[in-house]
């Protein structure tokens, strides 16, 4: 979908520099009566309006609706009050939202084309520096920096972006007033740069920090539109509809908005909340720690966004054993279990039974998988945890307590040997839990260890934008490893993983069991 949506935009650009522009301006020179400054105003404003325009577009943010394209997702001055006064009114030059459940997603402020970039921050600190201080001649490392800085409101923030940085805040705490939620994602630009504040409730809370903010500006004198043509992935990544349906906040099954409440069917899938860490041991040696506590996500079929729905039940961690799995199938029967408690207070609030999903029917549905993929890497924490969203399907764990072939060698380095298959690691079996790549949390010898080479090459296969349909729909971008869950696990026996239904329908993905 992105190859697709950025050919939209290269196409739309072109025909607006060929083809617009000089219809555009005998008509601005006549009404301007042949003065070319404000000829010049005039084609900039539209510039920016259609580039702006064509650009969200592309990015599957629809003005009006469209029979091939979908409903409105997104309002051009959109009002809102002031969640300061509650009386003057905001006029938001975009507002996205959620078009199923009318869920703030994204606020895009536009600006006039030519005003100074974020670089000019780095020159209003600079300038600020006593020209005897020991800092005279530094500057932030980076854009995302100074921005980070300005954020916190400095003495030394002037200007135009005194002004954005005050108007922003503004609009921030206006949508989460009336949303009660914040906007997942904030941007702004104007045909020639672009700010996009990927986490808005740490920017607006006193907690700005350069990882906040990726930044987009011109290399040197380009067209209006270039800076996004050439930067387009990264932008699609950030702000395309498809994705910022993922970041949507997770609710409790009492905040499930209305409008899934009256649907007439609604459909259900279970999953996990994942997180992933190191733990330091005895001897210096580093194990691999997972947390794991149930959600459910629920929408409105057939094209419905996937909203999360969070458990209050705390997260538990996976168990290490040497031997024999009875810790590990008393942990997938507690997770099971508090998974039933999420999905029954779904049900009451709801009051019907949802459509249960399974993975199978999920993965093979391209625009409900667009929503939800089946892992979605989150955050990294302050403490450096990593975080995923994993579907599930209709089961509550995605590891099954025994393999679903019984009796195969190949759960032992030393196994492989007996049935002459290739072993993974080459050189050793894997004795511990590893946090290095290979990935391990269970050593070799476990039911849940595979030790097989075979194996581990069809994980490791990279996914290729142009072999959708060798691979099968993926969580993964082009250059990722095929498996789902490699991130975190990467040598797990596929026979106890809830995934091994969907990989093994891929035309490239061959087991030594299968």
């Amino acid at each position: 979908m992105y190859a697709e949506a950025r050919n939209t935009f290269d196409v739309a650009l072109k025909h607006f520099r060929d083809t617009l522009v000089p219809q555009l301006r005998p008509r601005f020179l006549k009404r301007a009566k042949n003065v070319q400054s404000e000829v010049e105003a005039m084609l900039e404003h539209h510039s920016r309006i259609y580039v702006l325009d064509k650009l969200l577009g592309a990015l599957g943010w629809r003005i009006g609706f469209d029979s091939g394209a979908g409903a409105t997702n997104i309002l051009p001055e959109a009002f809102l009050k002031s969640a300061k006064s509650g009386k003057s009114t905001l006029f938001l030059d975009y507002l996205g939202f959620d078009r199923d459940v009318n869920l703030p997603l994204m606020i895009f402020e536009a600006k006039r084309f030519s005003m100074e970039g974020p670089n000019h921050l780095r020159q209003l600190e600079q300038l600020n520096q006593p020209q005897t201080s020991a800092k005279a001649n530094e500057v932030y490392i980076s854009v995302e920096e100074a921005l980070a800085a300005a954020f916190h409101g400095p003495k030394w923030l002037a200007g135009n972006w005194k002004k954005h940085v005050k108007q922003l805040s503004k609009y921030y705490k206006s949508v989460l007033k009336e949303f009660n939620r914040p906007p997942a994602i904030m941007a702004i630009g104007n045909g020639e740069w672009l700010v996009v504040i990927l986490h808005p409730e740490d920017v607006f809370s006193g907690k700005a920090k350069a990882d906040c903010f990726r930044v987009f500006e011109p290399q040197s004198a380009e067209q209006i539109g270039a800076v996004y043509l050439r930067n387009f992935k990264e932008i699609y990544d950030v702000l395309a509809y498809e994705n910022l349906c993922r970041l949507a906040k997770p609710v409790p099954p009492e905040w499930i908005p209305v409008e899934i409440r009256i649907a007439p069917s609604v459909e259900l899938m279970r999953g996990l909340r994942l997180g992933y860490t190191s733990t330091r041991m005895l001897r210096s040696s580093v194990q691999p720690t997972i947390e794991v506590e149930p959600v459910a996500f629920v929408r409105i079929p057939p094209l419905g966004t996937w909203i999360v729905v969070e458990s209050d039940a705390e997260g538990e961690h996976l168990p290490h054993e040497k031997t024999g799995s009875t810790s590990l199938e008393a942990h997938i029967d507690r997770i099971e279990g508090h998974s039933n408690a999420l999905v029954g207070r779904v049900n009451r609030v709801l009051q019907c039974n949802p459509i249960a999903v399974n993975l199978e029917v999920h993965y093979a549905n391209e625009r409900s998988f667009a929503t939800r993929a089946g892992v979605t890497r989150d955050v990294i924490n302050d403490d450096g945890m990593l975080t995923y969203t994993v579907v599930t399907g209709t089961t509550a764990h995605f590891l099954r307590k025994v393999p679903r072939v019984i009796d195969c060698p190949r759960h032992s380095w030393a196994g492989c040997d007996l049935v002459s298959d290739g072993r993974h690691p080459a050189d050793a079996g894997i004795t511990r839990p590893t946090y290095t790549v290979p990935r391990a949390f269970f050593p070799e010898g476990r039911l849940h260890h595979c030790a097989a080479k075979v194996t581990y090459t069809n994980k490791t296969q990279r996914l290729q934008d142009a072999s959708t349909s060798a691979f099968g729909v993926r969580s993964g971008m082009s250059g990722d490893p095929f498996c789902e869950i490699f991130d975190f696990e990467g040598m797990l026996c596929c026979q106890t993983c809830a995934f091994f239904e969907v990989c093994a329908r891929s035309k490239l993905f061959k087991l030594p069991c299968m």
